[in-house]
């Protein structure tokens, strides 16, 4: 009475359809192939946060075929998908690629196995088109560029995206930045994985959030990517109706982290009425019977227990000899130099900035700011008693420039890391590639706003009638603005680091900036006089003072009489006593620091994210061991246990891209 197909079966390329392993499949009309792989497991368990979260769970999926992982919320299709595809941990177990002699994962295989996540992360700004032109340029530098626009021109065809290919993806959050279809956009995030040909496509729910209709033309697109291009898809999916579940050829059920069927998607049906002898009703679909059976609790312990053994019943066992290396998987296109990267970044990110580089609102904020302040200092004159109005002016021209600057880079990385860890795990790209041109383009609109603010406070007020001491004042608030965006990007990935709140941290140091200048206090009377030598924008203030005050001039006595007061002796009396050349070279300094400090912070805390759990301690130790003595590098015995906790060993796969 036994109706789930074995294993064995299902894994014989022999006896599926469509092409086998190590073979090529070529369709002329998408213009593209790719070389067919399966994936095999053995028990496999994943441990998250001291619970099982996967529980020897083993099965095999056979080159150009379409596995669904059903089950309840919880089960474990995530986890699964995580693991198979090396985006998550693994705790026990093995995985092979290629059979069950095939090959381990390796660094190589990275760019044979994709994966889609749950999340649609893509750029809205770009059109369907830009984001898989940009996405080939860094993905696919090897090819000539005609070859990279053939290959854009397949994926569009084959994933049925022409119609919308000069559409903006847009924000589905919004109606009024909306853009592209949920379905559109699906479709799209697994055209961005297939520009390297993978052989092995995962997809986490990728009917998520669609109506019926648009979940049956993605699943669709899937089945032709597994039918005619020999592409291995397997996919967790949610409620799935009639239709969609017809188009995968097998079907994995998984609840509580175990695995309860395994086999053909059109036996399980049958399987379960078996079991809990009972026939599926005729107004249920075979899908939503199956998740109501396992949510409802309708199977008995004993029942459970039975589908858990069937579905773990010896599968060919991996063995003890070492695992293939296939030279596909080790040879790979090689890595293009950091400048041809950093180059295309820079053109999307100029792309990206274009269209908010001016915004009317914040012009509008700028203008106003400066017409206040040219108010406020109003013609200010040359008597002894301006010599405080003119300290104060010059605070103020690079105040404005701490405040935005900083304020504007707070949640300039943070809204970034999510496309950005998913273009690390596909080594799209170096990490420095992208932070170097991303944050560079985004002082622009600062740098714009800087023309249309200190134009109006510096001749209103009368601040000095010199073309040259304005242009200073500029390349002055210039490199505040520098400064302070550089400090607001350590502020915020150290915040992500160590889970504060940037906000928080940043108005706590803003404050201290503020108020350690000496523009309230004099220096000489502080209790801490020396905090204003670690205030970057005590710095600004010297080099900013000096330009409001010109060599050269001298400030009349007041109705008291007595000799004039210098423009050195009005410096040194409001404790602006450090060189102009000192203060940028501080400043400068400052910067540079600052940003290789954001840079380093971002790298390790982009490699904790991204870190890849591989083997057990005990058993690599002992394959090195091995390797030392010049024996055979096998992999390990069935019965050999893998150690977890504060024992693994985790492998960071991606340390070139980061």
């Amino acid at each position: 009475t036994r109706t789930i197909c074995r294993a064995t079966e299902m894994c014989q390329a022999t006896e599926i359809p469509g092409p086998k392993e190590g073979s090529s499949s070529l369709v002329s009309d998408a213009g593209f192939r790719v070389e067919p792989l399966s994936v095999h497991w053995r028990s496999l368990r994943v441990e998250l946060k001291g619970r099982d979260a996967l529980r020897s769970c083993s099965g095999d999926v056979a080159p150009g075929t379409m596995l669904a992982v059903m089950g309840p919320s919880g089960g474990g299709k995530t986890t699964l998908i995580n693991a198979l595809s090396r985006r998550g941990p693994v705790s026990a177990g093995r995985v092979r690629y290629g059979g069950v002699r095939g090959e381990s994962w390796s660094p190589g295989l990275k760019r044979r196995v994709a994966l889609v996540d749950q999340d649609d992360q893509v750029l809205s700004a770009l059109t369907v088109g830009e984001t898989l032109r940009y996405g080939a340029a860094l993905r696919l530098s090897h090819l000539p560029p005609a070859e990279r626009a053939a290959r854009v021109a397949a994926l569009v065809a084959t994933l049925r995206l022409g119609a919308c290919e000069s559409t903006r993806v847009g924000d589905s959050s919004s109606a009024a930045t909306r853009g592209i279809s949920g379905g559109e956009r699906k479709r799209l995030c697994i055209a961005c994985e297939l520009l390297t040909l993978p052989s092995l496509l995962f997809c986490d729910e990728p009917s998520s959030g669609l109506d019926s209709s648009m979940a049956f033309v993605v699943v669709d697109v899937l089945r032709e990517l597994a039918k005619s291009h020999g592409v291995t898809v397997i996919a967790s999916i949610h409620q799935p109706s009639s239709q969609v579940f017809a188009l995968f050829d097998d079907l994995l059920l998984l609840k509580g982290g175990s695995a309860l069927y395994h086999g053909p998607r059109s036996a399980a049906a049958h399987h379960f009425g078996v079991v809990l002898d009972r026939t599926r009703p005729a107004d249920f679909s075979a899908a939503d019977w199956l998740i109501d059976l396992l949510v409802q609790g309708c199977l008995s312990p004993a029942q459970e227990e039975r589908m858990r053994e069937e579905a773990a019943a010896p599968w060919p066992d991996f063995g003890d000899g070492p695992a293939t290396k296939s030279p596909l998987a080790i040879l790979g296109p090689p890595r293009p130099s950091w400048r041809y990267e950093a180059s295309v970044l820079t053109r999307r990110a100029w792309r990206l900035a274009r269209g908010t580089m001016w915004v009317h609102e914040v012009a509008f904020l700028q203008v106003v700011i400066g017409l206040l302040s040219g108010l406020l200092f109003y013609r200010i004159g040359y008597q002894a008693d301006d010599i405080r109005a003119r300290f104060s002016a010059s605070f103020l021209l690079g105040l404005n420039w701490m405040f935005f600057p900083l304020l504007a880079a707070l949640p300039l990385v943070p809204s970034a890391e999510p496309m950005l860890r998913k273009d690390l795990q596909n080594g799209a790209y170096a990490l420095s590639a992208w932070f170097v041109p991303a944050t560079t383009l985004a002082l622009l609109p600062d740098l714009l706003m800087l023309l249309v603010n200190t134009p109006l406070l510096y001749w209103l007020a009368g601040v000095a009638d010199d073309g040259a001491a304005f242009v200073l004042t500029l390349l002055g608030q210039a490199l505040t603005i520098l400064t302070f965006q550089s400090l607001g990007l350590l502020i915020a990935v150290g915040a992500g680091s160590t889970r504060a709140n940037s906000g928080t941290l940043a108005m706590l140091f803003m404050a201290f900036c503020f108020l350690f200048t000496g523009i309230f206090i004099p220096a000489r009377q502080m209790v801490v006089p020396w905090a204003r030598f670690v205030n970057p924008l005590y710095y600004s203030q010297c080099l900013l003072a000096r330009t409001v005050f010109l060599p050269g001039t001298a400030y009349s006595p007041g109705p008291g009489g007595g000799p004039p007061i210098t423009r050195d002796e009005a410096l040194d009396e409001l404790g602006m006593v450090t060189p102009p050349d000192i203060c940028a070279l501080v400043m400068l300094g400052v910067a540079v620091a600052a940003r290789l400090g954001a840079l380093v912070l971002l790298q390790r805390q982009m490699r904790s994210q991204l870190l890849v759990q591989q083997a057990d301690v005990p058993v690599r130790r002992a394959r090195a061991a091995r390797h030392r003595r010049g024996g055979a590098d096998t992999a390990p015995a069935a019965g050999e246990k893998v150690a977890v906790g504060d024992a693994m060993l985790r492998q960071h796969a991606f340390t070139e891209q980061v």
